[in-house]
């Protein structure tokens, strides 16, 4: 089925042997380096998109994710694709079954919850929650939800950075539209 495909998925990514990453030069992060990375991401973004975002908004995603990151651990660190939405999932012709996993162009060593939580903008979170691998369950998965959903709510801002840098602005509007309803969440979850 097309959820223990993903749980599979999940436990392949989350038990990759990070010295494969090291044999072909690529950088291995930890939790600390991660969180510096997003962190600087999102500097980005206030600075680039400060004409079409409120830089309070991505402020406020920074004081969310600062809080959040002192709960990732360091097998929380692993593969990620970087860019998990439904146009890089070849599914089966009944869509019960993934075929492949394309486009690895972003992939990194970083927080399994980036991927969940682009994932999650496919799918709904709960069903989402049910394809983490048993290593996770319990207890941290409160931790998940809560960093996915932070990265939900930014997860906007990386498209309206790729459409500005292309040229590509007839969606912008909608994005823009979609960002705010992610920050009406973020801040609705934290009540």
């Amino acid at each position: 089925s097309l959820t223990y495909d993903f749980y599979e998925y999940f436990n392949y990514t989350s038990n990759f042997d990070l010295r494969n990453f090291q044999k072909i030069d690529l950088p291995v992060s930890d939790r600390y380096e991660w969180t510096e990375k997003y962190l600087g991401t999102l500097d980005e973004f206030k600075q680039t998109l400060s004409k079409y975002v409120d830089r309070e908004d991505v402020n406020m995603i920074q004081e969310k994710f600062s809080i959040a990151s002192k709960n990732i651990m360091d097998n929380d660190i692993t593969l990620i694709h970087g860019d998990f939405y439904r146009d890089n999932i070849i599914l089966s012709h009944d869509g019960n079954r993934i075929n492949g996993i394309i486009d690895w162009g972003e992939s990194c060593v970083g927080d399994m919850a980036f991927d969940l939580a682009s994932l999650s903008v496919d799918y709904p979170e709960s069903v989402v929650i049910r394809m983490l691998p048993d290593t996770i369950m319990g207890e941290r998965i409160n931790h998940y939800r809560e960093r996915m959903r932070i990265y939900r709510a930014a997860e906007p801002l990386y498209t309206i950075s790729c459409m500005l840098k292309y040229g590509k602005t007839n969606e912008l509007k909608r994005i823009l539209h979609k960002f705010r309803q992610n920050m009406k969440l973020l801040m609705d979850s934290g009540k």
